[in-house]
């Protein structure tokens, strides 16, 4: 079935497809296929590793040539690049990342029982059902970053907010790495200096024609069509299961993203990349334990190596094959995760790689600006006194939110200040320090919005500053190091008003 799914690619294969195959009963096939999807589950971790490791080499080979780094065109204060550059980016790189978001299995108007949804807008609005009914997630939207070289990675995420496909981002792409993007991403601007992004909005400026020229792709050679070509397939593809439950869409992305991989990276490198992240050396040696005790792939500095075959001929079952399989290949000291019980292993896989849809009430706390839920998150430490002035501000501003008469301007104002206050908490480290002039020149966004958000992190004990003894007279900012304290950022009001 491996072989199968292997050369069906990028076609899915079904159950159904197992059980016309093999003659085994639908219940059965479904097992071989949950399976199937935990073993590329596995696999998911090390592709990323080789894709992260893949992009940092690409990043010295380009922007490190002869020990001078190629400058990026600068951009304004508000964060926006400048109209024209100096250089083609696109052309500069050999690997270029693209991030976007599709819907597979939209909850339709049937489905919400004839009502609209006039409330919601976007690809968020697709995949719940009506708050009347429940909310409850029916769809599936898929976050995807596909590279250039045909690498894919897709996650299923609830919603297109920046703390959910921040740290995805973040995890699978360096931050020299050049990225594209849609106009959904502009927080991507203050983290990648190498982000750039394509309208597509855009309309002809002749009035007989609807589309622009850039719309798909800019003169500067920005565009996310290895994005958008992967949509397509994974639609087309998804297509033969009819409909999946979001609990288990994970499974399903991730079966085919391995397949997808696989053809990229070769079954060698992933095999390698898996060994050596485990600790197993190879070496070649034909000598074959005794198959009534168990013993290590080493031991003492001596180490053995399971002959087999290439990759190319491994997924073709060869009588030839076998015969090899039989005499070379054996299970040497299996083990379990202490935590996970071997009779119940393939469940415990399954609930542990389900996707978790958010309820009505989590997601009207995520998209709020209330802080229920890191008051319930940090309830122990907000206990102690020096958090007194945190409480008081956090009760403030969940005032202010619950308000229905608070003037919307303010509320518009304060979504702004939010939004540059969530950028400069993910730069801040947890553990370490980090200057205030390396986060300022990196961020590029307005000092005054920055020091008015600092004087209030400050003020309610969010933040640690450690000041040096060497001063700059030009730049005081240079000797001040901030840590945060907490892993989330309470909502806070920052305007002038509430200082």
């Amino acid at each position: 079935m491996l072989e199968e799914a292997y050369l069906q690619s990028p076609k899915v294969l079904t159950a159904s497809a197992i059980q016309k195959k093999t003659g085994i009963s639908y219940k059965t096939a479904l097992l071989l296929k949950r399976r199937i999807q935990i073993f590329a589950s596995e696999q998911k971790e090390n592709v990323r590793d080789m894709l992260y490791s893949k992009l940092q080499t690409e990043i010295e080979l380009e922007f490190l040539k002869e020990n001078q780094r190629i400058e990026f065109p600068k951009r304004s204060k508000t964060g926006r690049k400048p109209k024209t550059e100096e250089a083609n980016f696109a052309e500069k790189s050999a690997l270029i990342i693209n991030a976007d978001t599709v819907v597979l299995y939209s909850a339709s108007q049937r489905a919400n029982k004839g009502r609209k949804r006039y409330k919601h807008s976007g690809s968020t609005a697709s995949i719940y059902m009506s708050d009347k009914l429940g909310g409850k997630q029916i769809g599936t939207l898929v976050h995807t970053i596909a590279a250039s070289n045909g690498a894919l990675i897709l996650d299923s995420v609830p919603d297109q907010k920046m703390n959910t496909l921040g740290p995805i981002i973040r995890r699978n792409v360096p931050e020299r790495s050049p990225i594209h993007t849609d106009s959904g991403y502009p927080w991507l601007n203050g983290i990648y200096e190498g982000h750039r992004m394509v309208n597509h909005s855009a309309h002809s400026k002749d009035k007989r024609y609807q589309w622009a020229r850039n719309r798909w792709v800019t003169k500067d050679g920005v565009h996310i069509q290895y994005a958008e070509g992967n949509h397509r397939a994974i639609k087309q593809a998804f297509s033969s299961y009819g409909y999946i439950r979001p609990e288990y869409s994970q499974l399903y992305l991730n079966e085919f993203c391995f397949f997808r991989n696989l053809r990229v990276f070769g079954l060698d490198a992933i095999v390698k990349s898996w060994r050596e992240k485990i600790g197993v050396v190879e070496a070649r040696t034909g000598v074959e334990p005794d198959r009534g005790q168990s013993k290590p792939l080493h031991s003492g500095g001596k180490t053995r190596r399971l002959e087999a075959p290439p990759a190319s001929q491994a997924l073709r079952f060869s009588p030839k094959l076998k015969a090899i399989i039989q005499t070379t290949v054996w299970i040497s000291n299996k083990k379990y995760p202490p935590t996970v019980d071997p009779k119940n292993y393939l469940s415990q896989n399954i609930r542990k790689l389900k996707y978790s849809p958010l309820s009505l009430v989590e997601r009207k706390i995520k998209s709020s600006f209330t802080n229920e839920g890191f008051l319930k998150e940090n309830a122990e430490a907000l206990q102690k006194s020096k958090y007194s002035m945190l409480l008081q501000e956090i009760d403030m501003n969940d005032r202010f939110w619950k308000d229905p008469n608070s003037i919307y301007f303010i509320k518009s104002k304060e979504r702004q200040y939010s939004h540059v206050a969530e950028i400069l908490w993910a730069e801040l480290p947890l553990n370490k320090p980090i200057s205030l002039f390396r986060i300022l020149e990196k961020l590029r966004i307005p000092e005054v919005s920055v020091y008015r958000i600092l004087r209030k992190w400050k003020k309610t004990n969010l933040i640690e500053f450690n000041t040096s003894n060497v001063r700059d007279r030009r730049r005081p900012t240079k000797s001040t190091f901030i840590k945060r304290k907490f892993t989330k950022l309470p909502g806070l009001l920052y305007s002038k008003r509430f200082q």
